[in-house]
């Protein structure tokens, strides 16, 4: 299932940092970072309003600047848009642990 690129905040200060740890079937799976411009709409009107996740814009050319292999733990900045993208159909499975607050306000009070 192809994931949209998002970001799961609006407000980096609010949801930035994640920790995503490995656990079933990740190699050939990344995260992929890209350079594109974000929707001002939720695209998921299901979730929780408090994390304002946001998809790209219609017809936007997304450009790939870096991807992180998914068979590594791995600190994650999800103010920058992103989505998983996987080279196999087997369903994968991660830890993805948010913050609150986030660690920015732990440790820079």
């Amino acid at each position: 299932i192809e994931f949209p690129i998002h970001i799961d905040s609006y407000d980096w200060k609010v949801r930035c940092y994640g920790l995503n740890l490995p656990i079933l079937n990740c190699e050939g799976t990344y995260t992929v970072w890209y350079d594109a411009e974000i929707e001002g709409e939720l695209f998921d009107k299901n979730v929780d309003p408090r994390h304002y996740a946001r998809s790209i814009k219609p017809d936007t050319i997304a450009t790939e600047l870096m991807r992180h292999d998914m068979s590594k733990p791995a600190w994650i900045n999800t103010s920058i848009p992103h989505r998983p993208v996987s080279t196999h159909n087997k369903p994968r499975a991660i830890i993805s642990a948010r913050f609150r607050p986030e660690l920015h306000d732990l440790l820079y009070e």
